[in-house]
Order: structure tokens, then C-alpha cells, then sequence
């Protein structure tokens, strides 16, 4: 569009005749006539007025207003997927180990207890109850969890099978399309900012974001993918590494210490006092054992300093995990022996 043309379509759309506009700028309409038609230009004191008169910058006038949607930036990538039932299965397998994790260490702590800490196994003991409950609660929450995340697998194979994945990537976003019978059901726009992992899984590579997870191949990522290169920077951005010197002492020491102590609260809890005055071997019955059940409180200072110290290794960029987690299923289980008497005083009084 020539400059008389942009002329012509503001004068126009202010609904002014050429006579009109050429009075507004003290010119005649032969002179508005010449503007328009690209004969003459206007001089800079007309440039000025037109410029208050249409409410526009000199440059738009001269130059031309800007599109309003410019023109789309091209991809670096585009992709189009499609996934199997059979592809997904080692993803899926991933899954529901980790979702079963989370159970088998209480189960090992349980178990080496047991084997360990209650030699006598007469069924009067309530400490054997105990166990056996703690046991089935872990089983159960195995159960219960494999199911869910089972359940889940399941439901997203049918969904992701039927749907075609249609991905264009930028330098700092990429726009994610899913395609379900031929109709559009998904248009999103993801930020490289929004993206809070990206971990891949079997042939896999999931981007997470908030509402959920995008799935692309990892074979057919090119070599220097942006989605690759955002990988990387989140992994350096948000990696830990083994802790040295004293630390690593602290953090092996206190993963330790929690587990060996589950057999000393045993025995905190079934220890009768008497034993050393008499000198017999005498054991607490149930409901005095219960009594004392509140003595497993005596070793909760430990499991909450691998807490603290799990804490600390995160604040200084080493691995943590290992001491939060095992710090708060033995604090759980101390806290629950400690109140097992208030909890069981009605079945085993």
C-alpha cells in the first residue's frame, strides 16, 4: 500500500471528502487529490497535522500501519507421532515401579524388625500384632497403589493410542497438537519456562508441565533438538551430586542408624525394669507393654535429624532423598508405636 493509498483509507474511514480533509489542513481538494493519487507528498507541517488529525504516528503514515498479525515465525522442528500399545509398554512398566517404591522399603524395615527384634515370637507378645499390622498396611498400600497406577497405564493407552501428536518447535516454545478421527481436540502453546521436567521413559521422552505430560520418540529427536538442549539445562540447572567429606559420612550414618534402631525400640517397649533387680528374665505382659509403648517417642530424635540432615544436603546441592525418606517412614512408624496403646487399648486390654 503506497503512501496516497494510506492517506485515502484514513481520510476515508473518518468518513471526510477530499474538499473536507483539504479545509482541516487549509489546502485545496486538488492538492488532497495529488496526495492520494501519489503525484505529490505532503510537506512536513501537512505531515504534522495529518499525523493529530488521524491519530497516527508519521512513521505508520509513511511507512504503513503494521500488519496485525505478522508474519509466523517458521519452526526450527516439526514433528508428527503416532504411538503403539507395544512402544508404551516399558513406559508403563516404569511407572508402576516407581509406584510401588515408595512401599518396599517400609516392607524391608518391617521384615528386618521382625527377623531381628522379636526373637521370642509367642502370639501374647503385642509387638508381634504390631508387626503383622504394619506388614498388611504395606501390602495393602502396595495393592492399592499398583491398582491405581495400573488402572492409569491402562486408560492412557487407549487415549494416547487413538490420538496423532503434531509438534512445531521454537527457539523458546513449542506448539503441541493432538489429532483424534481426523478433528483437532488439543491446540496448546507450551513455554520452555512452563516445563518442569523432562525425563524420558522407555523409547519416550516426556516433557511435564503443569496440566500434564507431552510424549515425544526419542528417535526421532534431531541431534541438536531444542527440546534435547532444554533437557540438558534443566538437568544442570536442577542437578545434585554425592556429598563428600563429612557430609557423606553424616548422610550413610544417619540412612543406617534409623533401621538399626527399630530392634532397640522393640525392646525399649517389652523391657521390664524388674529384670535387673530380681535377675530373672521376666517379659512385660501385653497390656503393661502397652502401657510402655509410649517409649518409642525416646528414639524419635534420630529419624528427625536424617530429616534435618536430608534438609541441609538439599540446601547445599547433594543427594537428599535417601535421608528424608527414610527419616519420615521411621519417625511414621515410631509415632505409631508410640501411640499403640491409645489406639489398641480397647482389642488388647
Amino acid at each position: 500500500m503506497t503512501i496516497g493509498e494510506r492517506l485515502q483509507q484514513h481520510r476515508k474511514d473518518l468518513g471526510l471528502s477530499q474538499e473536507e480533509l483539504g479545509q482541516r489542513l487549509m489546502v485545496s481538494r486538488q492538492t488532497v487529490s495529488l496526495w492520494e493519487t501519489d503525484q505529490t507528498l505532503p510537506t512536513i507541517d501537512n505531515l504534522l497535522r495529518l499525523k493529530e488529525l488521524f491519530g497516527i504516528s508519521v512513521d505508520e503514515l509513511l511507512e504503513g500501519k503494521k500488519e496485525e498479525q505478522e508474519e509466523q515465525e517458521k519452526p526450527l522442528e516439526s514433528y508428527c507421532m503416532t504411538f503403539s500399545a507395544e512402544e508404551l509398554k516399558k513406559r508403563h512398566k516404569a511407572i508402576l515401579w516407581r509406584a510401588a517404591r515408595p512401599a518396599l522399603f517400609p516392607l524391608l524395615v518391617i521384615v528386618c524388625t521382625v527377623i531381628i527384634g522379636f526373637r521370642n515370637t509367642a502370639t501374647d507378645q503385642p509387638n508381634v500384632y504390631a508387626a503383622i499390622g504394619f506388614f498388611a498396611c504395606m501390602i495393602l498400600y502396595a495393592v492399592i497403589s499398583f491398582v491405581r497406577t495400573w488402572k492409569f497405564c491402562k486408560s492412557e493407552t487407549e487415549r494416547i493410542i487413538r490420538n496423532t501428536y503434531h509438534y512445531d518447535v521454537f527457539s523458546d516454545y513449542f506448539v503441541a497438537r493432538i489429532e483424534r478421527d481426523g478433528e483437532t481436540v488439543v491446540n496448546d502453546k507450551i513455554l520452555f519456562s512452563e516445563v518442569k521436567e523432562i525425563r524420558r521413559i522407555g523409547e519416550q521422552t516426556a516433557v511435564q508441565v503443569g496440566t500434564g505430560a507431552w510424549l515425544f520418540r526419542t528417535s526421532e529427536l534431531k541431534n541438536n533438538s531444542a527440546i534435547i538442549h532444554l533437557q540438558n539445562e534443566i538437568v544442570l540447572r536442577t542437578q545434585f551430586t554425592t556429598a563428600t567429606g563429612v557430609w557423606r559420612f553424616l548422610s550413610i550414618l544417619f540412612c543406617i542408624l534409623p533401621i538399626l534402631i527399630m530392634p532397640f525400640v522393640v525392646k525399649a517397649i517389652t523391657w521390664n525394669p524388674q529384670q535387673i533387680a530380681s535377675g530373672t528374665q521376666t517379659a512385660l505382659s501385653p497390656s503393661e507393654a502397652f502401657q510402655h509403648s509410649w517409649r518409642a517417642f525416646l528414639f524419635l530424635p534420630i529419624p528427625l535429624a536424617s530429616i534435618a540432615l536430608g534438609l541441609i544436603l538439599k540446601k547445599k546441592h547433594f543427594f537428599y532423598k535417601k535421608n528424608i525418606v527414610i527419616g519420615i517412614v521411621i519417625a511414621g512408624i515410631l509415632c505409631v508405636y508410640g501411640c499403640f496403646y491409645l489406639i489398641f487399648s480397647k482389642v488388647f486390654g
